[in-house]
């Protein structure tokens, strides 16, 4: 039951209902891995796991540093691509 979303330009968010912590964090895993498995990786990746969506701002929020980290590397590794 994962919902896919267009937050602005090139930022998305999924939101997975009903998975627990663990497979969570293994899912996220996998998807990161996959991704570096590319020469080039295609995305910049964010997350954040909690009990329940009360607090939807802070969820969509909690990620974007380590997103921007993430792209930040991007660059470094990859400086012929611009930003």
């Amino acid at each position: 039951s994962d919902e896919c979303f267009r937050m602005s330009g090139d930022e998305f968010i999924v939101v997975s209902l009903g998975l627990s912590e663990t497979p969570f964090e293994q899912f996220v895993k996998d998807f990161m891995a996959v991704n570096n498995k590319n020469e080039i990786p295609f995305a910049a990746i964010g997350y954040c796991w909690a009990i329940s969506t009360a607090n939807l701002n802070f969820m969509v929020n909690e990620p974007e540093p380590s997103m921007y980290r993430d792209k930040n590397e991007f660059y470094d590794q990859f400086p012929q691509f611009e930003r």
